[in-house]
């Protein structure tokens, strides 16, 4: 299982991530995104259609996490980069690979507070 940080927006930021952390695109987004990491704050950024349906687009920063464990998120900032879908998200996300239909289930902040689950991937 795969723990991931997400967020759909825009303005790209480039820095390393911490060892065992990987930052990717999912379901090809039009806009390329990119993670950091410095000083204990995390900056993902990147774009998409949604995390929603049969198909995600987004960019998110991932470890595999196994057993059970504590994660605790604190989004501080979030910018709508889309205000036409009034949809741009940012939270914590289980998800069973980086393919855009697989399983998941993901809690978020920013526009619309919601706890969203895909039971069967695609």
């Amino acid at each position: 299982m795969l723990f991931l940080v997400f967020l759909r927006a825009n303005n790209p930021a480039w820095a390393s991530l911490p060892a065992g952390w990987s930052d990717d695109d999912i379901g090809s987004p039009g806009l390329a995104g990119s993670a950091s990491y410095t000083n204990g704050n995390w900056t993902v950024t990147g774009g998409g259609a949604d995390i929603w349906n049969a198909a995600d687009q987004f960019n998110l920063a991932s470890t595999n996490f196994a057993g059970d464990g504590t994660m605790i998120v604190q989004v501080t900032s979030l910018q709508n980069s889309n205000p036409g879908s009034g949809r741009a998200k940012a939270g914590l996300m289980f998800r069973n690979d980086s393919t855009a239909g697989s399983v998941n289930v993901s809690t978020e902040g920013g526009t619309h507070d919601e706890t969203e689950a895909r039971n069967v991937g695609n």
